[in-house]
């Protein structure tokens, strides 16, 4: 992790941590090798030594024969290739158990925070008939506004408690008693239950609610209607990309924007919108609780079907034959980019746009979602954001994912809320930090780079597409 730069946090990337281990990894197997190829090099040089034809050399010709045999000693010796084979192999075995000794201690680690982490769910879920009515009424006393304040100054609570999401679920069974035969029998069939981690907990208890209007999207299709294709300019910087009035961002639709580059070929990039409405019932609006609870347990949505199809018909509307497999960026805030990142993990997808090979998320909890690693991802996160949280994990330290965070509080009022943090103005600041910061980063700077038929600001038309969530 880089920090200070420009007062941001950048972890991950080019330059990331992980990247380094994998350095480490490679130099000490590249080291085995080198003191293997030696050690076969040395097996040679002593063949050659005792060789009969070396033996008599030395005695015809002692002069010539006698350095030779003297020299040969040397190289074979403790100081010569003999010495040096087995020190790189030292040093090879040295970086190895270290590197096997760092990812022990943090599986140790991270093991002992999930043991409480679960344990401490299990307890909230046995005792939910007590709390959930106490947490109701403390929140109720203290006024919401209060507990948003509260959770702006403790931001580490919900990536905490979500992590332990698991244990709530099966502690449900405690303290609720048909809670647990139901989710188990609601979920044999599907094999979630009991979950072994959250994306698993959030599909147990869409299984148990399947049916019952709520979060279930069974008996439904998702309706897709296009605008008219406009003309306009392509943005220049992650700011314009993640501005919500930016040249890419299509507000309450889906934008899909079609960016003209040099060569006669196009870059794509599609904004997805975020929340829309936090009502656990199934309706129209596909920005839905429906989806947000879905995509957190890794499951296919219609939302992210509906915005597959919004992309085919404007590469078929605006694009060539080969639009496909031109490079294509997928975008969005909160809901829009844990939907933008669950595009990009789905094969379907992938296989039908292979060009889907960026991401762009702020203030979205994609931490567990299966992005592969083919796929560059800019994730950035406020540190008193709630949001980015809800996944209860890091995001993935690797070479084509880049995280940036920042503390955003002497930005706000005092008495500013979590609420305050995740707003998306907020964000288009710090995304103008990232790109004042591009240079300073060596992670940023080569982000930008594979980002780059993006952000020329060349010429662009859009079309937006209002999706909906219709009954069969």
């Amino acid at each position: 992790m880089s920090a200070g730069t420009g007062g941001l946090d950048v972890a991950g990337g080019s330059h990331g941590l992980a990247v380094s281990l994998d350095e480490m990894a490679w130099a000490a197997r590249r080291l085995d090798r080198v003191a293997d190829q030696l050690q076969g090099l040395l097996a040679e040089l002593l063949l050659l030594e005792v060789h009969p034809r070396l033996q008599a050399a030395s005695l015809v010709a002692p002069d010539r024969g006698l350095p030779l045999q003297l020299g040969l000693a040397r190289l074979c010796s403790p100081v010569g290739i003999g010495g040096s084979a087995l020190a790189l192999e030292v040093l090879a075995d040295g970086v190895a158990e270290a590197l096997a000794v760092y990812d022990d201690v943090e599986r140790l680690v991270d093991g002992a925070i999930d043991t409480v982490e679960v344990g401490v769910g299990i307890g909230l879920g046995a005792t939910a008939p007590l709390t959930v009515p106490a947490l109701g009424l403390g929140v109720a006393v203290a006024s919401p506004e209060r507990v948003d304040a509260w959770l702006f100054d403790h931001p580490w609570v919900v990536p905490h408690t979500m992590d332990g999401l698991e244990g709530v679920v099966l502690g449900l069974g405690l303290g609720v008693p048909v809670a647990g035969p139901w989710l188990l029998g609601r979920s044999l069939g599907a094999g979630g239950y009991p979950p072994r981690s959250q994306p698993e907990a959030v599909e147990a208890l869409l299984l148990g609610l399947a049916g019952t209007g709520l979060m279930d999207e069974s008996g439904h299709r998702a309706s897709v209607v296009p605008g008219a294709r406009q003309p306009g300019r392509g943005p220049r910087s992650v700011a314009d990309l993640v501005a919500r009035d930016g040249p890419s961002a299509g507000g309450q639709k889906v934008r899909v924007t079609r960016v003209a580059r040099p060569d006669g070929t196009s870059a794509w990039i599609v904004d997805v919108p975020g929340t829309q409405t936090f009502d656990p019932r199934t309706g129209r609006t596909i920005y839905d609780m429906t989806s947000n609870a879905r995509l957190a347990a890794n499951q296919r949505t219609l939302s992210t079907q509906a915005i597959a199809d919004a992309l085919g018909d404007a590469q078929a509307r605006m694009g060539g034959p080969g639009a496909r497999h031109e490079p294509i960026l997928l975008n969005g805030h909160s809901q829009g980019g844990l939907t933008a990142a669950a595009l990009a993990a789905d094969p379907r997808v992938r296989r039908r746009f292979p060009g889907a090979r960026h991401v762009v998320t702020t203030g979205a909890p994609v931490a567990t979602v299966p992005v592969g690693r083919d796929v560059s991802v800019l994730s950035v996160e406020h540190d008193q954001d709630l949001v980015p949280g809800l996944d209860g994990a890091d995001n993935p330290d690797r070479e084509q994912w880049v995280t940036v965070r920042r503390d955003v509080a002497e930005d706000l009022d005092e008495d500013a809320g979590a609420t305050e943090a995740h707003d998306n103005d907020l964000y288009e600041r710090t995304a103008a930090q990232i790109d004042d910061a591009g240079d300073q980063d060596p992670s940023l700077r080569d982000w930008r780079a594979g980002a780059a038929p993006f952000l020329d600001g060349g010429e662009a038309e859009t079309i937006d597409y209002e999706i909906t969530r219709e009954r069969r």
